[in-house]
């Protein structure tokens, strides 16, 4: 009888479970649900970095035209702080439509000619403009010498359109 239940222990195996769930290669389903959740994803950051681009160079317009627009009508302030706050815009449109690298270190001369190059509608920098250099470093009583403040604040209106 010991020989007969030796043979039938000997004949016992351990059950064998399940193999276990593979997590790679992922059914087709799962790959259409990933790449649409990638689409999606992708799809929202560039709408939303397109849209904050737009928003910046609203504002950016805007903040422009309303700072021309007071300087038309500001008959209190002198010209020669009209021209400094003329230059300072016209320095911040460049640099925001050229990029700092482009036009920041420029000054004097090689501004206005750089002005006159890229100007958008061919505004002569060099001769009419000249006072945007040299208003600062000008006595007040001589800073508008025939030339019109009005036909600059246009040139810079041409710069924010």
């Amino acid at each position: 009888m010991q020989d007969t239940s030796a043979k039938l222990l000997a004949q016992l195996r351990d059950i064998r479970g399940l193999d276990p769930f593979p997590w790679w290669p992922i059914a087709p389903g799962w790959w259409f649900l990933l790449a649409f959740i990638i689409f999606a994803v992708s799809g929202f950051y560039f709408a939303r970095s397109t849209f904050v681009r737009w928003r910046n160079a609203r504002v950016w317009r805007d903040e422009a035209k309303k700072i021309l627009s007071e300087l038309k009508v500001d008959a209190k302030r002198p010209d020669k702080e009209k021209l400094a706050s003329l230059g300072i815009l016209l320095r911040k449109l460049a640099i925001r439509k050229h990029g700092r690298a482009v036009c920041a270190g420029l000054e004097g001369r090689d501004w206005l000619r750089w002005l006159s190059r890229h100007d958008p509608n061919g505004f002569d920098w060099e001769r009419d403009g000249a006072l945007i250099a040299e208003s600062p470093y000008a006595p007040e009583e001589q800073v508008l010498r025939g030339v019109s403040l009005e036909r600059m604040i246009r040139a810079v209106e041409g710069w924010v359109r």
